[in-house]
């Protein structure tokens, strides 16, 4: 996913918005998780800050900013397959944050100096085969 902000420099200007994946994610594939949806936001991180519809025209007046924020793939396989190592170099990219390294790839991190933590990866991985495993006994 990206994100691009523009700022009307005008006194007015019109937004002709076309975009897609604001309703529907992108779906994963193979048990990968679905992407996460785009969004059209007027005037983010203030108080006036509104959704647009990903189809429709809006009137913009003098330093609106309209953000484009698009929508992020679906996985590809399930995210506890994903190797550790790949996991631990989009975190040192900034691609991916320490608790959702932890949370969606099971791969726990050590900090100072920021490196894997096999055994903790480990550990948090099977216990989440487990807990899955019972929540599919309950289910039947």
């Amino acid at each position: 996913a990206m994100r691009k902000d523009v700022r009307i420099l005008a006194d007015e200007a019109t937004l002709y918005n076309l975009g897609d994946r604001h309703k529907f994610s992108p779906y994963g594939l193979s048990g990968g998780c679905a992407g996460i949806r785009a969004k059209t936001i007027l005037n983010p991180d203030t108080a006036h800050e509104r959704a647009l519809s990903s189809k429709g025209t809006y009137h913009l007046k003098l330093n609106d900013v309209i953000s484009w924020q698009t929508s992020g793939a679906g996985g590809n396989g399930h995210s506890f397959e994903r190797s550790p190592a790949a996991v631990l170099d989009d975190v040192l990219n900034g691609l991916v944050t320490l608790e959702h390294a932890r949370t969606a790839y099971g791969v726990v991190i050590a900090t100072d100096p920021m490196r894997l933590d096999e055994a903790a990866t480990r550990k948090t991985r099977e216990c989440a085969r487990i807990a899955a495993g019972a929540t599919e006994r309950e289910a039947r």
